[in-house]
């Protein structure tokens, strides 16, 4: 079986959950193994023909969509694995803002929905994957012992030590809480403990306060854990923040700890609430700075509770989180699991196709219909091999000979002229994608007469939540309707699957099958367009550089 990974980048995700067992798979002469990374692959179409299976992980980029309807075109098998999910990540840091992005949220959408195998993590994760129409395989991380082969741990000289191994700031709050806790536990035993911290600088509650310890972040998983074991650390920190991103994380630090060697304290919450047994395996903690100070405290008095959890969660990391069992669920998953025929859908266009969409407005007073233009925009900006032409009304549109080379004509309806209008339009077009939502009028009346008058074409509706609860038509619509709240704040369109820009995005791609083929010379003229756009912005800037050198030479002549 030939196996082509396709990942983002040598991260501890795809190192661990990707690299490390497909390897071992490898050498035990199961499958024959490529890696690529998806901004550095310039052979990825000669890798595309040779694998029999590609794997992702975490891939949310616009180019990956590119080769992963490439596969699907060619009858390739697809396995997507995710440890994070990003549609409920908080915007309240940079990460978070990446990723949930509408368009890096409707290429994880698109993955689920057409991966073969989606592996997941955790509960909340394997319910979001069948929300999204995957075939999901709820897995279990692993812990590979092997790494400390030849290692030895610092051994114990009275001093207990605290290690909090986190470099980032998932919540203020979070930070707070635990950093209080900690200070209260350093006041209280300074002489016999030491507090670890992988950061930048001290934190504001621990400035000035014996016995913190400061170590720098590194990016090399396998480095830092070796480090981390030697280092013979006796309790380990893993507070968390009670919400569904956290919730669908995995129990890292649980098999950390435990294969490190250390007894944990964590947050009474999943990933950890249904894995770690309270005073057998860790002890579980609850959400205030007392509560965390009293946990460390009893590890920090108790040596037998420490002794005894390192003993019983080691042997269960050992047991049911195994490197071994892990490359089993790969190998189930490569050579059982993939077995099930899956369908792709008819919408599957080939990306390298170029498209052309009409978008079409009515004179309104209104201001939706602008904003609702802004939003079809930034879904157009994500479709690179896509044009557009507007049309200011029906006059306009019927001159442009509307049907030539389109695959769909958008339009943005306000009242019942409009809807008289379209009805007159529909014959022309090639497929349409009707925008109801600042319509007030007889939904259901209006749908209706426009799904008489398309008779035989393909048409989708997007509609706003109110409506699609009063319309049967819209409850009984095969297939292409989506729903919108078009009220809502313009942060929650742009990062989210239920907003304007993911709806057009959805939309525009599944209705790029019904565009006639497009000749060459519209890649030419667009690639000359492009060429030429270039070529200006290069010429500016050596203009610019020639004149700042003359003004550096003593040139005054402008």
């Amino acid at each position: 079986m030939n196996v082509l990974a396709i990942l983002p980048g040598f991260i501890p995700s795809t190192i661990i959950g990707i690299l490390k067992p497909l390897a071992k798979l490898e050498q035990q002469g199961e499958i024959k193994l490529r890696v690529r990374l998806h901004k550095l692959s310039l052979f990825i179409s000669y890798d595309i023909k040779w694998c029999d299976v590609a794997v992702f992980c975490r891939n949310c980029e616009c180019e990956d969509l590119s080769v992963l309807y490439e596969l699907k075109k060619m009858g390739k098998k697809v396995v997507y694995e995710i440890d994070d999910n990003f549609e409920e990540i908080p915007l309240t840091t940079e990460i978070g803002i990446y990723h949930r992005s509408f368009f890096r949220l409707h290429v994880l959408k698109r993955f689920f929905e057409l991966s073969d195998v989606t592996r997941v993590y955790s509960k909340r994760m394997f319910q979001r994957a069948t929300a999204h129409g995957a075939h999901p395989q709820l897995i279990r991380g692993y812990f590979d012992e092997s790494m400390f082969d030849g290692l030895s741990r610092r051994p114990s000289d009275g001093i207990v030590r605290i290690a909090y191994p986190t470099g980032r700031i998932d919540d203020q709050k979070l930070e707070k809480l635990i950093f209080t806790a900690l200070q209260l536990i350093l006041a209280r035993f300074s002489e016999r403990i030491e507090v670890h911290l992988w950061r930048k600088s001290l934190p504001e509650e621990l400035r000035g306060v014996k016995g913190v310890v400061l170590h720098s972040i590194t990016r090399r998983y396998d480095r830092f854990i070796r480090s981390f074991y030697q280092a013979g650390f006796d309790i380990g920190l893993a507070p968390g923040i009670d919400n569904p991103f956290f919730h669908s994380k995995t129990n890292n630090k649980y098999r950390e700890f435990a294969g490190c060697g250390i007894a944990g304290a964590y947050s009474n919450i999943l990933p950890y609430s249904d894995s770690v047994i309270h005073e057998h395996s860790g002890l579980l903690v609850g959400s205030t700075p007392n509560e965390w100070a009293t946990a460390i405290e009893r590890l920090v008095l108790n040596d037998d509770l420490r002794s005894r959890i390192i003993k019983n969660a080691t042997n269960d990391v050992l047991s049911n989180y195994s490197f071994k069992k892990f490359v089993q669920s790969w190998r189930l998953c490569l050579f059982q699991r993939l077995l099930q025929k899956n369908e792709s859908p008819e919408w599957l266009f080939s990306p390298k196709q170029v498209t052309v969409f009409n978008l079409v407005q009515f004179p309104n007073k209104q201001s939706k219909t602008d904003q609702r233009y802004e939003y079809f925009h930034l879904a157009m900006k994500m479709l690179p091999n896509s044009l557009f032409e507007q049309f200011n009304g029906a006059a306009s549109y019927l001159k442009s000979g509307c049907k030539k080379k389109v695959c769909a004509s958008i339009f943005l309806i306000n009242n019942d002229a409009d809807i008289r209008l379209i009805a007159k339009l529909l014959p022309v077009t090639t497929s349409a994608i009707i925008d109801t939502v600042a319509y007030e009028g007889d939904i259901e009346k209006a749908i209706g007469k426009l799904w008489y008058c398309a008779t035989n074409l393909p048409i989708s509706f997007i509609v706003s939540t109110k409506q699609a609860k009063v319309s049967l038509i819209i409850q009984s619509w095969p297939g292409l309707v989506l729903t919108v709240e078009p009220e809502e704040p313009s942060i929650s369109h742009e990062f989210s699957l239920s907003g304007y820009p993911a709806a057009y995005l959805d939309l525009l791609e599944k209705h790029i099958r019904y565009a006639p083929l497009m000749i060459k010379s519209t890649r030419i003229v667009k690639f000359i367009d492009r060429t030429a756009h270039r070529y200006q912005i290069w010429k500016t800037r050596f203009e610019s550089l020639t004149m700042f050198i003359k003004l550096l030479l003593g040139s005054r002549k402008f």
